[in-house]
């Protein structure tokens, strides 16, 4: 009874966010669908991302009631028998394989009149088939603590941490713009840029078709590159790996081991990806749609494999004060992190810089892919290693049954023969 009045604070505040925020969810839910239906007579193209942002409002809803019925069936009283999550490699493997079904069938439903209907349902399917993959794989024959906690740490990842990682950054960037209009203001090659790119924002048009005509001039000011890949590649992936495994905070008084800081940093890695994603992808052109797709499955398995390797220094530190672990698996995930934004930046960047580099625009197009395809496969080996080490310890830990000796009894006539002799 003691230990269930110390952790109800802990359910109180699961309770309280599982409420608070299905009833935001429901509330953008509705709102953004009825706002949809009135486009899809006049502007069917407008009516789309509306109802996909509605789906996934819909998404977050479902994932928060677990956060509201286990926390009352506690303070209730009721027991909740501790049952341990399914095993659904095999059922990841057989979605995956219907993957590139559902890929081209986005591809074709992009521009058709039906799109509102039927792409919603096929842009969820296409990012949480590969992350879902990603994770069994990491996961798999692991355990990551009761289902309450894991229903908990993937609530909080759904509904706060995107927000708050969104906010963050914005006000980094806010930071950074004030600090260079300050200090370019006063030089004369950095004046210009900064007045054209101000009177771009006042004139309402600041779009990726806007900004194109100044690109070129804003990277040659001198600096520039070295400070968008400070900010991308640096500080950026530092922020981002601090903030997703957020949720595991809030389960630190409970000692995670580190198999479960691991599977919870997977799991948190995949709400994150999956956010980003459907956020990115939504309101693209149909012409970009199938790229940018692929592309976020690659960042799938990037935010799944650095915050399972984050969760788990967590845990190393909460569980056996090995701080050294956090620090070492925290700086391993930055640099994987940083090192993937440095890759599509160059790649990226290449058709403003392509005068400065010796090879073609073709040839580095070549060779970041290249580097993004060994990048990829690197993390499925750490994710596989990782796997493969902690079963390890797990199968080592468990006390092996005690063994009982048997000696054997000699019978009443034995013992008789031996005191005649």
């Amino acid at each position: 009874m003691e230990q269930q009045r110390n952790e109800r604070p802990g359910w109180v505040g699961q309770l309280l966010l599982g409420g608070f925020g299905s009833f935001i969810a429901l509330a953008l839910m509705l709102g953004l669908a009825a706002n949809g239906f009135t486009f899809i007579a006049r502007q069917p193209e407008r009516a789309l991302p509306l109802f996909q942002y509605a789906w996934l409002s819909g998404i977050i809803l479902i994932a928060l009631i677990p956060s509201i019925i286990y926390p009352v069936r506690r303070l209730l009283g009721k027991e909740v028998v501790y049952r341990p999550a399914p095993r659904l490699f095999k059922a990841a493997t057989i979605g995956l394989l219907f993957w590139p079904g559902i890929l081209i069938a986005g591809a074709i439903f992009a521009d058709s009149s039906s799109a509102w209907l039927v792409m919603p349902f096929i842009q969820t399917a296409v990012i949480v088939l590969p992350i879902w993959w990603f994770v069994e794989y990491g996961r798999n024959k692991l355990e990551g603590g009761s289902r309450q906690r894991m229903w908990g740490v993937l609530g909080f990842n759904m509904a706060i941490t995107p927000l708050l990682t969104i906010c963050v950054e914005i006000l980094v960037m806010g930071v950074l713009v004030i600090a260079l209009g300050a200090v370019g203001g006063s030089r004369p090659d950095w004046a210009g840029v900064i007045s054209q790119m101000s009177s771009l924002m006042n004139s309402g048009n600041f779009t990726e078709e806007g900004l194109a005509p100044f690109t070129s001039s804003i990277l040659q000011l001198p600096g520039m590159v070295f400070i968008i890949m400070s900010l991308f590649a640096v500080a950026g992936p530092a922020l981002e790996e601090a903030l997703k495994p957020l949720g595991l905070w809030f389960v630190a008084n409970r000692k995670p081991t580190p198999e479960q800081g691991w599977v919870m940093g997977l799991v948190s890695g995949a709400v994150f990806a999956f956010i980003e994603s459907s956020t990115l992808v939504t309101n693209l052109a149909s012409s970009g749609w199938t790229t940018v797709v692929l592309q976020r499955a690659g960042t799938g398995l990037l935010h799944v494999t650095t915050c399972g390797l984050v969760g788990m220094g967590l845990a190393y530190a909460w569980s056996e004060r090995r701080y050294f672990r956090l620090i070492l698996f925290y700086f391993c995930a930055t640099a994987i992190h940083g090192l993937w934004n440095y890759l599509s930046i160059v790649v990226g960047l290449q058709p403003y810089l392509s005068t400065y580099n010796e090879f073609s625009i073709a040839g580095w197009n070549f060779l970041g892919t290249v580097s993004i395809v060994t990048l990829s496969l690197a993390m499925l080996t750490v994710l596989g290693m990782v796997n493969w080490k902690l079963r390890k310890q797990k199968t080592a830990s468990v006390v092996p049954p005690p063994t009982e000796i048997f000696e054997e009894t000699r019978s009443t006539a034995d013992v008789a023969v031996e005191k005649e002799e």
